[in-house]
């Protein structure tokens, strides 16, 4: 089994919900929507299986109808293992900070409400 299995299956008995899991071209990747964020990276920080925020990105699809995606890059440095979250949004919706679960989020996110 392979370690996005194992996060899937973690996530599920967790928060009672079957997240979308998948790995997409060598990259673990978990799909969550904007609400459920704060909780699930509080649950990786507590359980220590996620102990840096790399970076948090933003692009813009605009032939989507959630046009924006926001990508959230986290790291293990116990297993050396990496997990990216992405999350869909319309020009209307709002992800609340991350800056204080992970405090190196502050700059990422300024960075991109100064994009987008």
């Amino acid at each position: 089994m392979n370690n996005i299995k194992i996060l899937k299956q973690e996530l599920k008995e967790k928060f009672t919900k079957d997240f979308k899991c998948e790995k997409l071209l060598k990259a673990n990747v978990l799909y969550l929507e904007p609400q459920e964020l704060i909780s699930v990276l509080q649950h990786f920080k507590e359980t220590h299986q996620f102990d840096f925020l790399i970076c948090i990105s933003g692009v813009h699809y605009p032939e989507r109808e959630k046009a924006f995606e926001v990508c959230y890059e986290l790291f293990s440095s116990q297993n050396l293992y990496r997990l990216r979250i992405k999350i869909s949004l319309n020009d209307t919706e709002q992800i609340p900070t991350a800056q204080f679960i992970y405090p190196t989020a502050d700059w990422f996110e300024r960075e991109i409400y100064d994009m987008y």
